[in-house]
C-alpha cells in the first residue's frame, strides 16, 4: 500500500524555502529577522551565502545543522564539518570559514 501525504504551507515563498533530498521535499522555514543588530544577523543562511557567492551549498548547510546565521560566527563550523558534508573544494570550505569567523559572536548565557 502506498500512502501520500500532502501538505499545505500557510506561509509565504518569502518565509519558507524547499530542498529536494533522496527524492523527498523538504520543507524549511526561514529565521524571523531580529528586532535589532547586524543586518548580517536578519539573513537567511541562503542569503548570507549568496553574499559570499557560494549559494550552491545551502541545502548541505541546512540539512547538516548549520541553519542560523547567528550561530555561525560562534566557531561551531570546522573543516572537518564543511569536507563530511561534501564540499568538497578547499578554496570553498575556506572561504565559508573565513566568512563564518567575521560573523559577531554570540554570547554565552549566565
Amino acid at each position: 500500500m502506498v500512502m501520500t501525504m500532502m501538505w499545505q504551507c500557510h506561509l509565504s515563498s518569502s518565509e519558507c524555502r524547499c530542498y529536494r533530498l533522496n527524492g523527498f521535499s523538504l520543507f524549511k522555514r526561514l529565521p524571523i529577522p531580529l528586532s535589532s543588530g547586524s543586518r548580517t544577523l536578519e539573513q537567511s543562511v541562503g542569503e548570507w551565502l549568496e553574499s559570499i557567492g557560494l549559494q550552491q551549498y545551502e541545502s548541505k548547510l541546512l540539512l547538516n545543522g548549520f541553519d542560523d546565521v547567528r550561530f555561525l560566527g560562534s566557531n561551531v563550523m570546522e573543516e572537518q564539518d564543511l569536507r563530511e558534508i561534501g564540499i568538497s573544494d578547499p578554496q570553498h570550505r575556506r572561504k565559508l570559514l573565513q566568512a563564518a569567523r567575521s560573523l559577531p559572536k554570540v554570547k554565552a548565557l549566565g
